[in-house]
């Protein structure tokens, strides 16, 4: 964890004058000094105060966010320009809604109830974004989940974020010898991990109030929900984050609109190139 945070700061354009062996020295030193209170009489309460929470509450909410998020975020607009902004804001409503209030409703009235309501709520989103969307004109989707305009919806909204981060990643990582990613992995990661990643963060509350009077514990809360709001803020504002990306690299997030067309293909530059010359030409007639 400390060479990635170091990599991090190695590679932002305020850091090129610096030299790495200072760097590391800054960053062992700081360590040490926050370590200190783990060296005192109540060093192994605090550090299990602390770790606990940032374990249950932080670690969790990262990993989830991570399985959930790039499986729905990844290219969305493709998504978007195939079913229709309603569409996929219902569909995915449905899907983060119904964890939210199964959950919810787990915990205070009984864990049937809450699988009930939580299924209720996506196949309810899932029916309004099948019902609001409009029909998908993209060639090159699985023959499978493309036969009609409902399955072919179902397959926009449900699958095809993560089915394109697979292809992409698999261009990438799964070339000469390298295994390849299965056709599994990205279901996988949305609707079997993210909703147990979501039960396992739901049941850190309770567990809170059995030491809920212990002052080493509720500062470890506290920092953990600190994580989460310093986690949210970067979703919401992520320019704050350009510091530390190079001037010439701040752009790459930019994705084309291109449905089913793999990045890294001559197919995916070309639509890439071109893009890029229509935004060119229209800021310098601006």
């Amino acid at each position: 964890m400390l060479d990635a945070v170091m990599t991090l700061i190695m590679d932002a354009p305020f850091a090129k004058r610096w030299g790495r062996p200072w760097v590391a020295t800054a960053m062992v030193m700081l360590c040490f000094l926050l370590s200190l209170p783990h060296c005192t009489q109540f060093g192994y309460y605090f550090m299990d105060g602390i770790d606990r929470w940032i374990n249950n509450i932080g670690l969790v909410f990262v990993v989830w966010a991570e399985c959930v998020g790039a499986t729905t975020l990844y290219r969305y607009r493709d998504v978007v320009g195939q079913v229709g902004m309603l569409s996929w804001a219902m569909y995915n409503g449905g899907f983060l809604g119904g964890q939210l209030l199964g959950i919810t409703i787990g915990h205070t009235v009984t864990p049937w109830a809450g699988a009930i309501a939580g299924f209720v709520v996506y196949f309810i989103g899932l029916a309004a974004s099948l019902l609001l969307a409009k029909t998908p004109d993209a060639y090159g989707g699985p023959k499978l989940m493309t036969k009609n305009k409902l399955m072919s919806v179902f397959y926009y909204n449900a699958f095809y974020s993560g089915n394109m981060l697979r292809h992409d990643l698999n261009s990438v990582i799964g070339v000469g010898k390298n295994w390849s990613l299965p056709f599994i992995w990205a279901p996988m990661l949305r609707y079997v991990s993210g909703p147990i990643l979501a039960i396992i963060f739901s049941l850190a509350y309770p567990t809170f109030e059995e030491v809920k009077n212990d002052p080493l514990h509720i500062v470890g809360f506290i920092v953990a929900h600190c994580l989460l709001l310093w986690i949210v803020i970067g979703y919401i504002f992520p320019r704050w984050f350009d510091v530390f990306i190079a001037h010439e690299r701040r752009e790459d997030w930019k994705q084309p609109y291109a449905p089913n067309i793999m990045r890294g293909t001559t197919d995916g530059q070309e639509i890439g190139n071109n893009e890029a010359a229509v935004s060119s030409g229209t800021s310098s007639k601006e």
